[in-house]
């Protein structure tokens, strides 16, 4: 959902195409197809397969593809009542056609309602494992916690969310708390296990051997675990860590700054922040500004070179300190004096997000200790300098940042390279290109689209943590996603 926004509109379309494509030229039912993808890795690979295997006007092939998939089920209905007629054996087709009409039919206007879904509407899945139960107030007071709990914040001060839910999960695990009653140890090890008593039992057994670091007081709850599960006894369910599952909106994450891209590279929104793009419509705006500032200057100046003229009431009924005060800050921004002057004369290609953040974090005492400083102190610095530059970058309209999960970190990615004629898309190491298109553009949605790497949030923007939603906590249903105006 992260990339559908970004695209431009043609390949809304191929979208579209795409869903349809897929049900008409393969043998999986769509029932199986939306079971074994989730919602974000069918558009993204329904996108891939639409520029292979369309090539007709888009809205044709929305018009044709959604004909085709509701007739297909009546065609398959007649050759099995043709194959009953001459006393032949059922095609079997019939229920996986019907299901595969119907799916296709339904991909197609999801994918058609995601170009007509108005801007705001969508909005990324998001998750956290944790072992504190709280409730929808929880995103909107995470920076009250920071540094109260775990976390190292390697990747800067603020609320930490996943984009996959296995990495959430993963945290989950790690997180959650030990268990220190019989319920809570038989509980876990069953729910571990899948509700297999017998197993469960093996790994208390063998756990409650030693070896596994527990504490007195969680190995007392193991032995007395493994008595109740021998007894027969019902176990509650229990929940030691929870895993919850927030929407973050798109139009939010497209202005997080990349920890990995070159400052060169990150979205505009950053750019502009920094000081290395210009906002043509800001600098309008400003000149406008600036423009009613010397006019009504000029109207309020004194008349005169008195005493009573230069400081008499004459001067016209303005705030001059205040409109002085503006001004400057007004020519301060127009001239692009941007409050991240930290480059020198190191160029944007060649420094990345991280780079910027780790100087922020220098510049606000990260390094700056005392030669005799203990380890503590030193944690404290670096603590305090990360939320240093995280406010920072909050004032500037940059709300938080990305970066790649541990098993993206190394995984293979595509890439986009200029050819002869046009662009084409590589994926990993392979020598043979995924496909060619006409321009950089088309390419580089592509490359976004079938990039299979997955990433982790830090949001430190507290107007972006009041707009985030929780929807699940542990599965549970929590509340609706809102439509963002």
């Amino acid at each position: 959902m992260i990339a559908a926004k970004k695209s431009t509109a043609k390949p809304f379309l191929w979208a579209a195409n795409g869903a349809l494509t897929m049900g008409l030229l393969n043998d999986t039912p769509a029932q199986g197809l939306l079971s074994e993808m989730n919602r974000t890795d069918a558009m993204r690979r329904a996108r891939h397969r639409s520029f292979q295997q369309t090539g007709g006007t888009p809205w044709v092939d929305i018009a044709n593809g959604v004909l085709g998939m509701i007739a297909e089920p009546i065609e398959a209905m007649k050759a099995d009542a043709m194959a009953q007629y001459y006393g032949m054996p059922s095609t079997g087709e019939i229920p996986k056609n019907i299901i595969q009409g119907i799916g296709g039919a339904g991909l197609s206007a999801g994918a058609l309602g995601l170009r007509l879904m108005p801007r705001g509407a969508l909005a990324a899945n998001v998750w956290q494992g944790s072992p504190h139960k709280y409730g929808p107030e929880g995103a909107r007071e995470s920076l009250k916690h920071i540094g109260k709990g775990e976390g190292a914040q390697a990747y800067g001060w603020g609320r930490y969310d996943a984009g996959a839910q296995s990495v959430g999960e993963q945290y989950k695990r790690a997180l959650q708390r030990g268990f220190e009653t019989a319920d809570e140890a038989a509980g876990l090890y069953l729910k571990e296990m899948g509700g297999d008593r017998l197993s469960a039992l093996a790994a208390m057994k063998d756990h409650a051997r030693g070896g596994l670091g527990y504490s007195a007081k969680e190995n007392a709850a193991l032995r007395d675990g493994i008595k109740l599960l021998e007894s027969g006894a019902d176990v509650p369910d229990v929940e030691l860590g929870y895993l919850y599952k927030h929407d973050l909106p798109d139009e939010d994450i497209a202005r997080y700054m990349d920890w990995d891209a070159p400052l060169s590279e990150q979205p505009e929104s950053v750019q502009i922040a920094l000081g290395l793009k210009r906002d043509a419509a800001r600098d309008a705006q400003i000149n406008k500004r600036l423009n009613e500032i010397d006019a009504e200057m000029k109207a309020n100046a004194p008349k005169g070179d008195t005493y009573d003229d230069l400081f008499g009431d004459n001067g016209g009924d303005i705030d001059w300190a205040a409109l002085q005060m503006e001004k400057s800050a007004l020519e301060r921004e127009i001239n692009n004096q941007s409050v991240f002057d930290v480059l020198g004369n190191v160029s944007p290609d060649q420094v990345t997000g991280r780079w910027l953040y780790e100087e922020l974090m220098n510049r606000n005492g990260a390094i700056d200790w005392p030669l005799d400083a203990t380890a503590d102190m030193r944690a404290a610095a670096r603590g305090s300098s990360r939320q240093a530059a995280s406010e920072a970058l909050a004032r500037a309209g940059i709300p938080g940042l990305k970066y790649y999960d541990g098993s993206s970190r190394t995984a293979a990615s595509p890439k986009v390279v200029k050819a002869d004629d046009g662009y084409d898309v590589f994926w990993g190491n392979d020598p043979r290109p995924v496909d060619r298109f006409k321009t950089k553009a088309e390419a580089e949605a592509v490359a976004a689209e079938i990039d299979g790497r997955t990433r982790n949030y830090v949001t430190w923007d507290q107007d972006v943590l009041n707009r985030m939603k929780l929807l699940e906590r542990n599965g549970e249903p929590m509340g609706l996603l809102d439509t963002v105006e």
